[in-house]
């Protein structure tokens, strides 16, 4: 039986065109994958940015509160004779341009977000992976597999940038970059201090202007501030050959400039195998069940302070809170048999207690947590008597009853 639409399978989803039919439609659903440090890449279906929070690169870094917007988007464009194919979608004012949602035929997560183009005699797939835990460098990687069925067409990608906390926008008068290019990538610096580069197997062309008063309507619904500019560094370009021709773009808080496509392939490769072996791993079998196994995994995430596991409490803007992280240890962690990760949370949260209280959140991974709620520290006994049940682990246990005792004291005599 042909799949619908809505297909579910292998714990991903695939929608077609009656998931976009117009850019208010193609914005509605919105996608979102971790890379195991806090760091995230997130957009709409269509690739439209809608937040503040929407990018390719939304980097965690240790030396600075919260998240970075880095890499905000990848334009796509094809040429050929006098025709132009733009795959980027924009809101300006009064305006969508342009609207690359109309070539989109096809966008699957299974597990990472796909997209199917189709203009003219072309067929672009588009695929976006963040790296998971990658020596605390934040690095997205997007792989292209362009059919052509003509001579003499150009593929061109330009890269919008910026470099800023997540929750603000900025205009172009208050951010300047400097780039030190080379033949197929370039290293980025903003006048605010934050370095990462961007690097293809396709040839890097500088060429620095402005997009000016792109509009996020999320935020414009919130009552916030909905208007930013980002800035275009240059512009990545090839050739394209009749037949399929496979490209890369590797943005990254480290350094990039050596990676090949096979070695992206390889990257590319880990991830799926690494989710693959959570799956297995978990011995559940439901389809559902291993759905959200997937979708879940985006929430556990290192500590850059502790070394340990934590859980985010929620995308896009939270950190790790305590009564989050025990309320729902046990499904996250217990209930899939990922108690090593278990383990790391629970040692993560006690090694933060004071006064009988553990941490209600942390900040960013900030090294002075807030110690503002008094059921987190009963739901961390909850939760460490949940991992006890699942483990037999008496070790750890014994590890962690100081902790135990030091609630349990704090509660009776009164905590602040």
């Amino acid at each position: 039986m042909k799949p619908s639409h809505n297909h579910v399978y292998m714990s991903g989803i695939k929608l077609g065109t009656d998931s976009f039919p117009t850019y208010e439609e193609g914005i509605k659903r919105e996608w979102i994958i971790g890379n195991g440090l806090g760091g995230y890449a997130s957009s709409t279906i269509i690739g439209a940015a809608t937040r503040t929070y929407h990018g390719l690169l939304v980097a965690s870094l240790k030396n600075a509160p919260g998240r970075v917007l880095l890499l905000s988007s990848l334009d796509e464009e094809i040429s050929i004779n006098e025709e132009i194919y733009r795959l980027a979608n924009h809101k300006f004012p009064d305006t969508i341009s342009p609207t690359g949602f109309n070539y989109l035929s096809e966008f699957v997560l299974t597990p990472f977000p796909i997209w199917v183009y189709k203009p003219g005699a072309f067929t672009v797939n588009k695929k976006v992976f963040t790296v998971h835990n990658s020596s605390n460098d934040s690095t997205t990687c997007v792989l292209y597999d362009v059919t052509s069925g003509k001579e003499g067409a150009l593929l061109r990608i330009f890269p919008l940038i910026n470099s800023r906390d997540f929750h603000f926008t900025i205009r172009s008068g208050y951010l300047s970059f400097s780039q030190e290019a080379y033949t197929s990538g370039v290293k980025l610096e903003s006048c605010n201090g934050f370095e990462f580069s961007l690097s293809s197997n396709l040839q890097y062309y500088s060429d620095p202007r402005w997009y000016y008063n792109l509009e996020y309507d999320a935020e414009k619904e919130r009552g916030l501030n909905f208007q930013e500019d980002n800035f275009n560094p240059g512009y990545f370009e090839s050739k394209l050959k009749p037949g399929t021709s496979r490209f890369f773009i590797a943005a990254s808080t480290g350094d990039v400039s050596s990676l090949t496509i096979e070695q992206v392939d390889e990257l590319y490769t880990k991830e799926v195998y690494r989710q693959d072996l959570l799956a297995s791993n978990s011995k559940l079998t439901e389809p559902f069940a291993l759905k959200l196994l997937r979708a879940t995994d985006t929430f556990i995430v290192k500590s850059p302070y502790s070394g340990d596991d934590t859980v985010i409490a929620g995308y896009h803007w939270y950190s790790d809170w305590g009564r989050d992280a025990m309320v729902s240890l046990p499904g996250l962690l217990l209930v899939p048999n990922r108690f090593t990760e278990a383990k790391s949370t629970l040692k993560h949260f006690a090694r933060y207690c004071r006064k009988g209280l553990i941490p209600n959140t942390f900040l960013f991974f900030g090294e002075n947590p807030v110690y503002n709620t008094v059921d987190a520290s009963l739901w961390f006994i909850h939760a460490l008597d949940r991992y006890f049940a699942y483990t037999k682990d008496l070790p750890t246990i014994s590890d962690i009853w100081d902790t135990v005792d030091n609630i349990i004291d704090n509660q009776i005599s009164g905590t602040p």
